[in-house]
């Protein structure tokens, strides 16, 4: 098969890695499920496929709250959205998604894409937007809060939660004429070693972008034992670090991005990194 389009530039190529101390794993819940997809597409037309997943659980404490010693509650959410839409040509799209509670990677998603505009069509494009994120609490006695991917953080909760959180954040999106070689491959593990990875390849006309987002604070005691005379207090942070990455190319290119982390990590009112990529 003819290639769709040949590229005359080669504009972006990035690549970041980062591996630090983890938070500890959270246990999966008793009862497990395993989501499994296949999706496999061509057509000259428009095509249309989205998808949206989302998992929040908690593991219940083994003994005392509001140390570091294992005996904590652990709270993990792990979520992924994904929007595709070609309007007006030739498109081949393929994915694999996989999502398991209780074996790592605890998802799993792969995806190929091909397109090429309809020449005749003023209207023909393809747009995409795909997002993965990560988030990992180590949590004292007390319920957990499920309000949101990263919510799960000693600094806005009133319970008794150790200070130690993870999260991460990484995502693509492009429009496009044509674009060929599109691959994306996202993982995630919360059960064990708590890690994302996501990356992305492409050549393609048009506009594309990846971001990574990392946000960690570590406390310098127990959440409920950082200030003896005012016990609900949070504790001294000891630690605070922030990384955001972003890449785009606009024209004829060749777009390469690999993203992998591993940290602890909360946050203390500031805006989701799952909502500040693409």
């Amino acid at each position: 098969m003819k290639k769709l389009i040949v590229i005359a530039a080669a504009v972006a190529f990035v690549s970041f890695g980062v591996q630090v101390m983890a938070s500890p794993p959270v246990e999966p819940p008793k009862e497990g499920f395993l989501i499994s997809t296949t999706t496999d597409i061509e057509c000259f037309g428009t095509v249309e496929e989205t998808e949206s997943y989302n998992q929040t659980y908690f593991q219940p404490p083994t003994g005392g709250g509001g140390t570091l010693d294992g005996t904590f509650n652990r709270g993990a959410e792990v979520a992924y959205e994904q929007e595709f839409k070609a309007i007006d040509g030739l498109t081949r799209f393929v994915k694999d998604f996989d999502a398991d509670s209780n074996d790592d990677p605890n998802l799993e998603v792969a995806k190929a894409i091909g397109y090429i505009a309809d020449p005749e069509s003023l209207a023909a494009v393809a747009t995409h937007e795909e997002r993965v994120g990560l988030s990992v609490v180590a949590a004292g006695d007390g319920a957990l809060n499920f309000s949101g991917l990263l919510s799960l953080c000693p600094w806005v909760s009133t319970t008794s939660y150790p200070a130690t959180n993870e999260g991460i954040a990484a995502g693509n999106s492009f429009k496009v004429t044509a674009i060929e070689g599109f691959t994306s491959n996202s993982e995630v593990v919360s059960t064990d070693i708590p890690q994302l990875a996501h990356n992305v390849d492409a050549d393609g006309v048009g506009d594309i972008s990846a971001a990574f987002v990392v946000e960690l604070f570590e406390g310098l005691t127990g959440y409920d034992v950082g200030d003896p005379e005012d016990p609900a207090a949070p504790p001294p942070i000891q630690s605070r670090t922030t990384y955001e990455e972003f890449a785009s190319a606009s024209g004829v290119w060749n777009f390469s991005k690999d993203m992998e982390y591993q940290a602890t990590f909360p946050s203390l009112g500031l805006a989701n990194p799952f909502n500040r990529v693409p």
